[in-house]
């Protein structure tokens, strides 16, 4: 075989090509990855984050304005028959959280592999 299977010279090996020939310095040079993103990569991956994390804001504003609404009918209504403010279930409105909350970490495993 020969070097040119390295199609893209950052991926040759280290000090050898394929055949097991040693690479000159010019190719280790060239065989060495970019170690930074430019200006125009930096900026697609703010965009595609942001873009993400606004679409996981929105759910839990959706489950939040819907966990807290409903706490403050119970307050109220509970309150109006009996004078006196409930004691409220917290592990069930962390549970309401619960399916917002895997989605964030799903997505966050995601992009860790």
């Amino acid at each position: 075989m020969t070097k040119e299977i390295w199609a893209d010279p950052r991926l040759k090996p280290d000090r050898f090509d394929f055949t097991g020939e040693p690479l000159t310095e010019e190719d280790v040079e060239t065989s060495k990855l970019k170690k930074s993103l430019d200006t125009d990569q930096k900026r697609i991956h703010w965009e595609a984050y942001a873009k993400k994390t606004e679409r996981q804001e929105e759910v839990f504003k959706r489950v939040f304005n819907d966990v807290f609404s409903n706490q403050s009918r119970e307050i109220s209504d509970y309150y109006s028959k009996n004078g006196q403010l409930p004691t409220l279930n917290d592990e069930e409105t962390a549970k309401r959280f619960g399916a917002a909350i895997q989605l964030v970490y799903e997505d966050a495993f995601e992009q860790a592999v």
